[in-house]
C-alpha cells in the first residue's frame, strides 16, 4: 500500500508526465529489492513503476539514480526506462519511471544483451570515474576523476569500504592484511584498458526483458571504470547463461588472464553485501582472498 505522505508529491510528479490532474486509480506491490519498497501504479489510464523509501541512502539517492539511467538510455543500446520525476524531499522520497512488462528471456535475448553490453562498454571517457558520485545500494560510491584504474579501484572502491567493514568488524584483521597485500603487490592489478561506461551493479536482478524480449536494465551504479567489473559481478551471484558470456566475448573479447581477475573485481560487490547484509558474506570474501593470494 502506497504510504499516505508519498501521495501528494507522487501526483504532483504523475500530473506533469501524463498533463492530466487526476488520482492514482489502482496500485499492486512489486519486488523493491533490500532497500526501496516498490509498486505498479495506474494514474490517468497509464502504468508507471514507483520505489520509494523513507530512510534513503541519502538526500539525493533518487537523484543521482534518475541521472544514472539518464545516462544509460542515452549511451548504451538497452532499453532503459524512463524518468518521469523524483523526490528526494519530505518523508518519504521516490522514484518515478516507465513501467515495463516482463517477460521470461529466451536464448535470442540473452545473446542480444551480452552483445549490448559489449556496445555499451565502448562508450569510453578520457578518465575513470564520473561527473557526480553516486550509491551502490545504500553505500556513497566515489566517482571522482583518476587517470589509473589501478589507483581507483584500490582508493575508491576497495580501501574505504574495507576499512569500514574492518571498523565494524564485519572483517578480521588478517582478512584486512591479505586486501592489503592484494592492492599493494608489484605489478599492474589489471591490464591497461580505456575507460568503459559500466552498469555498476550488473548482478541478475538488474536486468529484466520485456514482453517484447528486449534487453533492460534497472538500478544502476554507474561510472566509467574497468569493463571486468561488470562482467566479473554478473558471474558472481549467477543467473547469467553462458551464451550472454558467449556473446559478448565474440563482440568484445577481454585480455588474456581475465578469468584469473574475476575474484578481484567481485571484491567490492562482496564487500558491499558485507556492509549492507553483515557477516554472512565474510566467507566467501575469506574464500576470494585465499584464491588470490596463492
Amino acid at each position: 500500500m502506497l504510504p499516505w505522505a508519498l501521495l501528494p508529491s507522487l501526483e504532483t510528479a504523475l500530473a506533469n508526465a501524463t498533463g492530466h490532474t487526476a488520482t492514482i486509480s489502482s496500485s499492486r506491490s512489486l519486488p523493491g529489492g533490500c532497500i526501496n519498497e516498490a509498486a505498479k501504479i495506474t494514474y490517468a489510464g497509464q502504468d508507471f513503476f514507483v520505489k520509494w523509501n523513507t530512510k534513503p541512502a541519502g538526500s539525493d539517492a533518487f537523484a543521482k539514480e534518475a541521472a544514472g539511467l539518464s545516462l544509460l538510455r542515452n549511451r548504451s543500446p538497452f532499453r532503459i526506462p524512463l524518468v518521469y520525476g523524483h523526490h528526494d524531499d519530505g518523508p518519504v522520497s521516490f522514484l518515478l519511471l516507465e513501467y515495463i512488462e516482463q517477460a521470461s528471456p529466451d536464448t535470442d535475448s540473452w545473446q542480444q544483451a551480452g552483445a549490448h553490453l559489449a556496445l555499451m562498454h565502448r562508450q569510453q571517457a578520457p578518465v575513470f570515474g564520473l561527473e557526480w558520485s553516486g550509491y551502490i545500494g545504500q553505500l556513497p560510491q566515489n566517482n571522482s576523476f583518476c587517470p589509473q584504474w589501478d589507483i581507483f579501484f584500490r582508493e575508491q572502491r576497495i580501501l574505504p569500504l574495507a576499512m569500514k567493514a574492518l571498523s565494524l568488524q564485519r572483517i578480521s584483521k588478517e582478512m584486512m592484511h591479505q586486501i592489503e597485500h592484494l592492492l599493494w603487490k608489484p605489478g599492474q592489478l589489471f591490464p591497461d584498458e580505456s575507460p568503459a561506461l559500466l552498469h555498476g551493479d550488473l548482478w541478475k536482478g538488474n536486468i529484466l526483458f520485456s514482453r517484447e524480449k528486449q534487453a533492460v536494465l534497472i538500478d544502476p551504479a554507474v561510472c566509467f571504470g574497468h569493463r571486468e567489473m561488470d562482467l566479473a559481478m554478473a558471474r558472481l551471484f549467477g543467473g547469467f547463461p553462458p551464451v550472454f558470456f558467449e556473446a559478448y566475448l565474440k563482440s568484445y573479447p577481454l585480455q588474456d588472464g581475465w578469468q584469473q581477475r574475476v575474484d578481484l573485481c567481485n571484491l567490492y560487490p562482496v564487500l558491499v553485501h558485507i556492509l549492507l547484509f553483515g557477516h554472512d558474506y565474510a566467507g566467501m570474501l575469506a574464500d576470494m582472498l585465499r584464491r588470490l593470494n596463492r
